[in-house]
């Protein structure tokens, strides 16, 4: 980071690809990803389905597409990300934008597309600028075009922070330092308008660190099953295992389980095949 406080791990989780922390300056950021799951009544099986979150499932065409870029621009780099890594991540992400659009509207809270356009701006200059933050993506098998997908569940996490912890920010001090090294990167903007969301950037870390209990709680209550074939998962920890193969292979299918209770254990791959299908929750 540009700046000498450290500014946060924007994603949180496992299987995060080489060279996954990059500095700037004295700081650093992390990139990595994390959320909650757990297992889900089943009455049947569902083909093409990467996972579920709640009753709103994860299309295995959606996971491609993301996956199909981000190998692309990747590999356009030159990078050494690989393609399960990729799979991994955006199947993380996915999953977490969910849970953090279940937990914003059970809160009444809204996200408009500028204001995730106005949530990456503000973040933008913390990273260098677009390119600089673009050729960070990329290491992470995250194409250019699919950045906002990324900064829209940031962006709502930003928004739960303020009801769960309004009073976590950083001192007004170190925002106003932030400010006058990147003001020519915020042109036109006055400190008013720009401080409040770098005192919030500048622990954004912690602030995520406080929704976590949160999308946690909401993935417990709503359930999240994921396709065996596509990683394991743990409620506990709120990581994904390391899957046992990609997208490239052949899809076998796989029988639905017997109907079970909602658990809060580290239920959502226990049991399943390896094909592409995985269980819908009940009606």
């Amino acid at each position: 980071m540009i700046l000498v406080t450290r500014i946060s791990r924007l994603l949180r989780g496992s299987g995060r690809p080489p060279g996954g922390r990059v500095r700037r300056g004295a700081a650093a950021l992390t990139v990595v990803v994390a959320l909650g799951t757990t297992a889900l009544s089943a009455c049947e099986t569902k083909t093409g389905v990467a996972g579920f979150v709640g009753n709103s499932p994860i299309e295995t065409s959606e996971l491609s597409g993301f996956v199909d870029r981000g190998a692309t621009a990747a590999a356009a780099d030159r990078l050494s990300v690989t393609r399960p890594q990729i799979q991994q991540f955006w199947l993380q992400t996915l999953i977490e934008l969910r849970l953090a659009q279940r937990v914003a509207a059970a809160r009444g809270i809204t996200l408009s597309p500028t204001d995730t356009n106005v949530f990456m701006s503000r973040y933008l200059p913390l990273q260098g600028g677009l390119p600089a933050l673009q050729r960070q993506a990329e290491g992470f098998g995250i194409a250019p075009s699919d950045l906002s997908t990324l900064f829209q569940a940031l962006a709502l996490e930003d928004k739960i922070a303020d009801q769960v912890a309004p009073g976590l920010q950083a001192p007004d001090s170190a925002a106003r330092q932030a400010y006058q090294q990147l003001q020519a990167s915020y042109p036109g903007q006055t400190y008013a308008q720009v401080g409040p969301d770098l005192r919030k950037l500048l622990v954004f870390d912690q602030r995520r660190a406080a929704v976590f209990p949160a999308l946690q709680a909401e993935a417990r209550s709503a359930g999240v099953r994921v396709n065996p074939r596509f990683g394991s998962w743990n409620l506990d920890r709120l990581t994904i295992g390391v899957p046992p193969t990609d997208l490239a292979r052949p899809a076998t299918p796989s029988p639905a389980p017997a109907p079970a209770d909602q658990g809060t254990g580290d239920q959502g791959a226990g049991g399943q095949g390896s094909g592409d299908s995985v269980p819908a929750p009940a009606p």
